[in-house]
C-alpha cells in the first residue's frame, strides 16, 4: 500500500503550467520572513513572441528546507515525474511532510528542480519581456 502511495504526485494545475521546451529554467529566494519567491517561465504557444514567467510566492512550513536536484524523491516519485513532465507538483503520502496543512512541493522544470515543505502556494504575478526568470523575479521584488 505504502509504495503505491508514495509514488503519486498532483499537478497544481491551478499554476500557469512551465514551459516544456528543454530550455526553461528557474530562479528562486527567500528571506527571514519564512517566504520563499520562486519564478519559472511559463508554456505558451507559437504565436506568442515574449517570455513569459510566473512567480509563486510558497509560504514554508514551520521547519523549512529547500532542495535543489530532487533529492528527498524517492525511486517511484521519480518515476511518476519524468512520466508527467514538467510542472509544479505535490507529493503526496511524502515523509517530509510532518504538520497539518503542510505540503511536499516539487517545481520541475527543463534545467533545474526546487523542493519544499509549504503551507502555501499562490501565483503573484506574471511578468513578460525578461530575459531570464531571474531578471523577472528581480524585477518583481523591486516593484
Amino acid at each position: 500500500m505504502h509504495a503505491n502511495h508514495s509514488a503519486h504526485i498532483q499537478l497544481l494545475a491551478d499554476l500557469p503550467p512551465v514551459v516544456d521546451d528543454g530550455f526553461g529554467n528557474l530562479a528562486f529566494c527567500s528571506a527571514d520572513d519564512g517566504v520563499l519567491w520562486l519564478c519559472y517561465e511559463v508554456r505558451r504557444d507559437f504565436l506568442s513572441a515574449p517570455r513569459q514567467f510566473n512567480v509563486l510566492r510558497v509560504v514554508l512550513a514551520d521547519e523549512p528546507f529547500i532542495a535543489t536536484g530532487g533529492q528527498y524523491l524517492n525511486d517511484l516519485q521519480w518515476e511518476s515525474l519524468r512520466k508527467a513532465g514538467f510542472g509544479i507538483y505535490r507529493v503526496e503520502g511524502s515523509e517530509l511532510v510532518e504538520g497539518e496543512g503542510e505540503l511536499h512541493l516539487v517545481c520541475y522544470t527543463p534545467k533545474q528542480i526546487v523542493e519544499c515543505c509549504a503551507l502555501q502556494v499562490t501565483s503573484e504575478q506574471q511578468c513578460f519581456h525578461a530575459a531570464s526568470p531571474y531578471q523577472a523575479l528581480v524585477s518583481f521584488l523591486a516593484s
